[in-house]
């Protein structure tokens, strides 16, 4: 009986393992290709300081940092503009605009940078970090496949210019965050947002569900960046370590052939106060067994040193010295 029973549940079990197995690989996929932009979650942007202060720079670096602190991801700062590099931002502003770019621009494949104009009435907190996570690959969360269970969009009161933004994005894309809906979501937009008549452009659908996006990153946001950035950061991370044990066995063996030549009688030659001291770290059995042998290797290893009169003198007395000293142990 417990066979028969087997024979059908074991082939119900090895589907549903299929199954999960399919979907996590789709998921990991989906991750790979959304960081395939920015390698080991390094993202290397560009400063114009001839479009913007200082005091501006401090507010980017800021919103990086929040960045940084809530995921893996790294900005690394460029001091010249890349001619040949994968990806990287470019944070301009030209023709020194004044209202929003909603979202950055890209230049052909070639150069790789990421256009990321900031207007100067767009420079707010939220503002910049909704606009960073644009250039960094995401997308407003009014576009999420599953925003009509959750909320209306009021498409009579946006203005025929922003409508685009309110798309829906296919399937397949917003499957790449793997998160449900998140209204708080600092991607998302204000029930206002670009409308045409003051009246709302989104209303919810779900009772006691308030459309009030955060001024900082959601949980959900933070989760997202996780799943898209954690693959190539985990890539980073190995990469550092075998650095960091490649060094540590480095320093290893420098120090152990170090010791070993002290040890099998490397001399150093010292000087000071224009006099040259020889010094041996044999141990005294070493030189009661061969001294011989010991100081004609040291006459050899030193023969072309160049040294005065008087220090020449100096050493010469030194040797005369440990002969007789040499000659009365024997």
């Amino acid at each position: 009986m417990w066979s028969i029973l087997l024979s059908f549940i074991i082939p119900f079990l090895d589907k549903i393992c299929a199954i999960s197995i399919d979907r996590l690989r789709q998921k990991i996929n989906i991750a790979q290709e959304e960081t395939l932009h920015w390698p080991m979650g390094n993202i290397p942007y560009y400063f114009d300081t001839k479009s913007y202060d200082y005091l501006i720079g401090y507010r980017v670096r800021a919103a990086m940092d929040i960045l940084e602190e809530a995921s893996c991801v790294r900005f690394k700062p460029l001091t010249v503009k890349p001619t040949n590099a994968s990806s990287w931002i470019h944070i301009t502003n030209p023709e020194k605009k004044r209202e929003c770019i909603h979202e950055p621009r890209y230049q052909d494949k070639g150069s790789g940078a990421v256009i990321w104009v900031l207007g100067f009435d767009c420079l707010q907190r939220r503002e910049l970090l909704h606009s960073l996570m644009h250039a960094i690959g995401f997308k407003d969360e009014v576009s999420h496949s599953q925003r009509d269970q959750y909320v209306r969009v009021m498409w009579e009161n946006i203005h025929p210019k922003y409508r685009p933004l309110f798309r829906i994005q296919n399937n397949e894309a917003s499957s790449k965050y793997s998160v449900e809906y998140d209204p708080l979501s600092i991607m998302h937009f204000h029930d206002r947002a670009y409308s045409n008549n003051g009246h709302p452009t989104i209303t919810p659908l779900v009772s006691g569900l308030i459309i009030s996006p955060s001024d900082e990153l959601s949980q959900l946001d933070k989760m997202k960046l996780r799943i898209i950035f954690g693959h190539e950061c985990n890539r980073r991370k190995v990469g550092d370590l075998l650095d960091s044990c490649k060094d540590a066995l480095h320093d290893h063996t420098f120090n152990k052939e170090n010791d070993n030549k002290n040890h099998n009688g490397t001399y150093y030659l010292k000087k000071e106060e224009e006099t040259i001291e020889i010094k041996s770290n044999m141990s005294q059995e070493i030189n009661e067994e061969k001294p011989n042998e010991i100081k004609n290797d040291l006459v050899a290893e030193y023969d072309n040193v160049e040294v005065s009169d008087s220090e020449d003198k100096k050493v010469n007395d030194n040797e005369s010295e440990a002969g007789i000293e040499s000659s009365k142990n024997y």
